[in-house]
């Protein structure tokens, strides 16, 4: 099942919930997907709610999305709009994820799980279900990581600080280590540095 976790503002396909349904008898049609949702997120947090199958325990970018929940609101019951029918062959094991895509502007703190499901929550063309799920962690939403640039010269330098590197904006042109006045402008050595935070 699904841990607790931090999810970042504006990432994609987080798994929420995963469920793994094995076919005994005969193929089975999964026609439609029900969950509910808990935690303090807000309305304008989560873009989307979608339901992803795989045939393995893990979810790839190419797996089949079989719907996509839109602006899907507030905490609650949701019922999974514009259901793409899934066939699962008798003899093998398909899996479902619940995922959740966060808006950029999520509010850092809130939090978003997806409770237990149970066989009512999935629909079958034909066949008798049975088994259960347990609850999907609780996932805390976090700031954006991004990399800030910083420009520095260093004048008379012959090298540059460790974490440092360097940089050359002239298109080609050979930057030398800037020693003679005014020791600015094009063709004077700069470095930089990134991190993220």
């Amino acid at each position: 099942q699904v841990g607790a976790g931090n999810i970042s503002q504006g990432s994609t396909d987080n798994v929420l919930h995963k469920s793994q349904l094995t076919v005994a008898m005969a193929d089975a049609v999964l026609t439609g997907t029900t969950c509910t949702t808990a935690g303090t997120y807000a309305a304008a947090d989560i873009t989307n709610l979608k339901v992803r199958y795989s045939t393995d325990a893990t979810l790839d970018a190419g797996d089949a999305t079989l719907s996509t929940y839109t602006n899907p609101g507030t905490a609650g019951a949701k019922t999974f709009p514009s259901f793409t029918s899934q066939v699962i062959s008798s003899g093998t094991t398909g899996y479902i994820f619940i995922t959740a895509d966060i808006a950029a502007a999520a509010t850092v703190g809130n939090t978003i799980s997806v409770n237990a499901l149970t066989t009512s929550d999935f629909t079958f063309s034909l066949g008798t279900k049975s088994g259960s799920t347990t609850v999907g962690g609780t996932q805390t939403f976090t700031e954006t990581p991004y990399t800030v640039p910083f420009a520095e010269g260093f004048e008379n330098a012959g090298s540059w600080p460790i974490g440092w590197i360097t940089y050359n904006a002239g298109s080609g042109n050979n930057w030398a280590i800037s020693s003679a006045s005014p020791q600015s402008g094009i063709y004077h050595m700069r470095y930089t540095y990134n991190f993220s935070y």
